[in-house]
């Protein structure tokens, strides 16, 4: 089962680095943000999550990040967190990365997302012995 997480986690990363590729993302994600603008509150955090998932397949990890502070202000979720933890580090942020991950671990300990995550966030790092 682990194997499968990692080879996920580098489907994901891979397509992050692709996504020039996707330049339909980028229309999902205005459109997304728009309804998002107007949308009850309770669908609000839905929406700008989806849209932050759009933009990192559209290579846009700040509009990814803005999109997903938004659902997080609204509604923390770990899967958006985890989320926001990609844009970050594609923003060069691994601490702020970090930090994601770990109030995502913090709720749910064996998240397993999250684990990978942060071990190959410490590896990437330089912090061997934590990963």
């Amino acid at each position: 089962m682990e194997w499968d997480v990692f080879r996920w986690a580098v489907v994901i990363a891979g397509l992050c680095l692709c996504a020039p590729a996707f330049a339909d993302s980028a229309d999902t994600a205005r459109q997304l943000e728009a309804q998002a603008a107007s949308a009850p509150l309770a669908e609000r955090a839905t929406l700008y999550a989806r849209a932050g998932r759009q933009w990192l397949l559209a290579g846009q990890a700040p509009r990814a990040l803005a999109a997903q502070s938004e659902a997080l202000a609204l509604a923390p979720d770990a899967a958006t967190y985890v989320d926001r933890s990609i844009a970050h580090r594609l923003m060069g942020h691994p601490w702020d990365a970090m930090d994601d991950l770990n109030r995502v671990l913090d709720r749910e300990p064996r998240h397993v997302e999250a684990l990978v995550f942060r071990a190959e966030l410490y590896r990437a790092i330089g912090h061997l012995e934590l990963a």
